[in-house]
């Protein structure tokens, strides 16, 4: 079973949204609200994020990408397309390259496509705080 924390709702075709780094799936409850009207949305905390414990130290882009397609394959939510806000578009990306048989379409929201040590440093160190405030 994953260790993710999720949540689906709606009814018709399959669509993920990823949160960036720092906060949890609540960020893109207001998405979600209107995508439900006539999509199934999976929303979840990522590794690291809120309910969603780290399970291994400095976890990779994909690391993150496999959570995801564990979930996806656990909960039979079969081949959704996937939007990725900023972190969320880098772990989108990757999963895209890895298991491609396994997304249907990609959005990429406000996110680069390559990363420095200088900006995965300032994320891990996000993430870090908001493990502390949120346990």
């Amino acid at each position: 079973m994953s260790s993710l924390n999720y949540e689906v709702g709606g009814a018709g075709p399959h669509v993920v949204l990823l949160h960036p780094v720092g906060v949890d799936w609540s960020f893109l409850s207001p998405v979600a609200s209107i995508l439900r009207q006539e999509l199934t949305v999976l929303t979840l905390d990522q590794r690291g994020h809120s309910e969603s414990h780290m399970t291994v130290p400095m976890s990779t882009l994909e690391d993150y990408a496999d959570d995801l397609h564990k979930l996806l394959y656990e909960i039979n939510f079969a081949r959704p397309a996937i939007a990725g806000f900023s972190f969320g578009g880098m772990v989108a990306m990757v999963f895209a390259l890895k298991y491609p048989q396994a997304v249907s379409a990609l959005a990429i929201c406000a996110c680069a496509a390559t990363q420095t040590a200088e900006p995965c440093n300032r994320a891990e160190a996000r993430r870090r705080c908001a493990t502390q405030r949120h346990g």
